[in-house]
């Protein structure tokens, strides 16, 4: 399943869903959930700062994605209203 290339409607791979990831969130959320249950040592504040942490990651994530991939930023309609070539008046 990791090699395959899921297509979105048409037949396009630009619409594809995330499955891996999703199944990866999925299972680390379950794992998370049941240590704080099962685990005496384990607290709320453990995973108050475990959530701190991935949103700071993705946080840097989001600043950095511009930058690094600007052509796929661009394509995405991304790029700021002042770098896009104004519509045609009518």
């Amino acid at each position: 399943m990791a090699g395959r290339v899921r297509t979105g409607p048409g037949g396009g791979t630009r619409a594809r869903s995330p499955v891996i990831a999703i199944i990866v969130c999925t299972v680390t959320g379950e794992l998370a959930l049941l240590a704080l249950i099962n685990i005496a040592r384990a607290s709320l504040l453990g995973g108050l700062l475990a959530q701190i942490a991935a949103f700071i990651l993705v946080s840097a994530a989001g600043i950095a994605f511009p930058y690094r991939l600007k052509e796929i930023w661009e394509a995405a309609c991304g790029s700021s209203p002042a770098s896009r070539s104004a519509p045609p008046s009518p």
